[in-house]
């Protein structure tokens, strides 16, 4: 699948882009699963993630551990950007990255799905999934 076609069928085809934005915002909210919220949140950095990082990396490893790895790097560049910003070094998001990859593990291994459950439900999952790793990580990270 070519980037326009992956980006279109993520955003819903929308016409403008805050009608992609909101879109993009409302699938990756209501997703039913930690991995579908990903898989909906930044459709562009999603594409070349999917098709540059995790299908090589599975080619070669175990899927589980290619999707750790996956996370992992996209918080390293996160963490560069965020270094070039800083102009020390960051590792903040490596480490929740990574807590990412590994709650979608979880997810998987279990069959754990919110599938049945609201959409009010599903946002607040994935808000307290986001702010929990996140004040966790920060808190052992320093």
């Amino acid at each position: 699948m070519n980037r326009n076609d992956y980006l279109g069928r993520k955003t819903g085809y929308r016409s403008t882009e805050w009608g992609r934005i909101v879109y993009m915002t409302r699938q990756s909210f209501t997703a039913p699963t930690f991995r579908a919220f990903w898989q909906n949140w930044n459709p562009l950095w999603s594409y070349y993630l999917t098709y540059k990082v995790y299908a090589p990396l599975r080619n070669h490893l175990p899927d589980g551990l290619a999707l750790l790895l996956t996370f992992s790097i996209s918080g390293f560049l996160h963490d560069v950007a965020a270094m070039a910003v800083l102009g020390r070094p960051f590792f903040l998001f490596t480490l929740l990255f990574s807590v990412f990859g590994l709650w979608v593990l979880a997810e998987a291994w279990s069959g754990f799905s919110l599938r049945k459950k609201t959409n009010w439900i599903r946002v607040m999952y994935h808000l307290i999934l986001l702010v929990g790793f996140t004040w966790g990580v920060k808190a052992v990270y320093g």
